[in-house]
């Protein structure tokens, strides 16, 4: 599959990253010379500093073999004319194109395409709906969910204090008698696919997978209790932000924002009369403290500066709020968050990587979520009737040695399967693996090897 990429910032590097490492043939255009030189230093790909609203550059690029055709530029207008144009240029390929403005978006969905887009990523409504739905499971983890199915994922971190700690995963499942797995381990940076005579080391994070119910049993045992969320404090109203608001405020939630921009904070005030809204700097420490944090649920950090969110989270929990929420751009700053006090961590710019690697598989694949900084994803598939793996017993169906099968969902019902158990046509399957071996795992379950 042949993936033409305009823009080459943040988002369209990591897209071009991790398709180069799934074996798709990727074209990177980026008008910035310096930014293409340090694109095509990094990535194995063709690398084109060029207009990516030119068509001759878009010809140079690829021609009736492109599949998608992804637009993630800054400028809105930029990628939704890019896709116009390289609907002339690409007869059959799907068109991507990354907007922030509601109003394009919107306009998107009312027909089939709009200026050539097929389909549209709002990163800051999605960042906005992963904070409310962290919230809904009260805030004590991120959350993976799958349709049709009660298994989810959640993740935690390992302290002194852990029932995990200096466990093997053999002994644990002994010990405690509820059905869940520890389907991934981030240990020194690495992500590891565990086996049962792996060792949980402190300052681990582990992701478990199970029922909400079991997850929440197992939380309590860490001492990472869910709370009913019920008052909280919004730390800055950028656009993430704005849609926060817009749904707690509909929830009906005691709700309290903080921002620096008096304009803004008028406003909000009007628009929601039964929020608290203090106009103020959340680095002086005073406006904290007069406002006992111990009081509040939940705090969520969402600034446009992913450092004072970290801060000021961090500064929030030593004052007695029960969970963050923090919002975090940069994958280093992800990674580092992942060893503090914070419950969870949203990304619009990774949150956009995974809504357009999710298009690029749609069919068989029902749900996708790229984790531990895009090392591994977990993935939803049904088992087509020609894969190869129907009828056979997990230990024999050729699985890599870094996949773990998470569950199978079968009949309606939540099923964990051991060594033995055989797959059928209609099943759906979720499973965690690392990227490069994606592409196995596709042909595997879908027979398109």
């Amino acid at each position: 599959m042949k993936v033409v990429i305009v823009g080459g910032g943040t988002v369209g590097f990591e897209t071009a990253r991790q398709l180069i490492v799934e074996k798709k043939d990727v074209v990177v255009i980026e008008r910035d010379a310096e930014r293409a030189k340090y694109i095509s230093s990094h990535l194995d790909c063709m690398v084109l500093a060029a207009d990516g609203g030119d068509p001759d550059t878009l010809r140079r690029a690829g021609d009736g073999d492109v599949a998608y055709f992804v637009a993630v530029t800054d400028s809105d207008e930029v990628n939704l004319v890019c896709c116009g144009i390289a609907a002339s240029v690409f007869e059959k390929a799907k068109s991507i194109a990354r907007v922030r403005n509601l109003g394009y978006a919107k306009a998107t969905l009312r027909g089939k395409t709009f200026l050539g887009a097929d389909f549209v990523i709002t990163p800051e409504v999605e960042a906005a709906r992963q904070i409310l739905d962290t919230v809904t499971r009260g805030a004590v983890s991120d959350v993976l969910r799958f349709e049709g199915t009660g298994v989810q994922v959640w993740n935690a971190p390992v302290d002194r204090k852990s029932p995990f700690r200096n466990r093997k995963l053999v002994q644990l499942r002994k010990e405690i008698p509820d059905p869940f797995l520890v389907v991934g381990i981030l240990h020194d940076g690495e992500m590891l696919i565990p086996t049962g005579n792996t060792v949980i080391k402190e300052n681990d994070r582990i992701y478990l997978a199970g029922s909400e119910d079991t997850l929440q049993h197992l939380f309590a045992k860490t001492g990472r209790r869910q709370t009913r969320i019920e008052k909280i404090l919004l730390v800055g109203v950028g656009k993430v932000g704005r849609y926060v608001v817009k749904y707690l405020a509909q929830r009906g939630l005691t709700l309290t924002i903080v921002d620096s921009n008096y304009e803004k904070c008028k406003q909000l005030s009007t628009e929601y009369p039964n929020a608290l809204v203090l106009c103020g700097d959340i680095s002086d420490e005073s406006l904290l403290q007069d406002e006992r944090l111990d009081r509040y649920d939940l705090v969520i950090a969402a600034t446009g500066n992913q450092e004072l969110n970290i801060l000021s989270a961090l500064y929030a929990r030593s004052l007695g709020a029960r969970h963050a929420i923090v919002l975090i751009n940069s994958a280093n700053y992800l990674r580092l968050a992942s060893k503090l006090d914070i419950d969870s961590t949203v990304s619009p710019k990774a949150g956009s990587v995974a809504a357009i690697l999710r298009i690029l598989r749609r069919g068989n694949v029902k749900a996708m979520y790229s984790i531990f900084d895009g090392a591994a994803e977990v993935l939803e598939y049904v088992i087509d009737a020609a894969s190869p793996v129907v009828g056979k017993p997990l230990m024999q169906a050729g699985l890599p040695a870094d996949t773990l099968i998470v569950a199978v969902i079968r009949d309606g019902k939540d099923l964990m399967p051991h060594g033995g158990f055989s797959l059928q046509t209609g099943d759906t399957v979720i499973v965690i693996t690392k990227r490069a071996s994606i592409p196995k795992i596709e042909g595997l379950f879908t027979g398109a090897a």
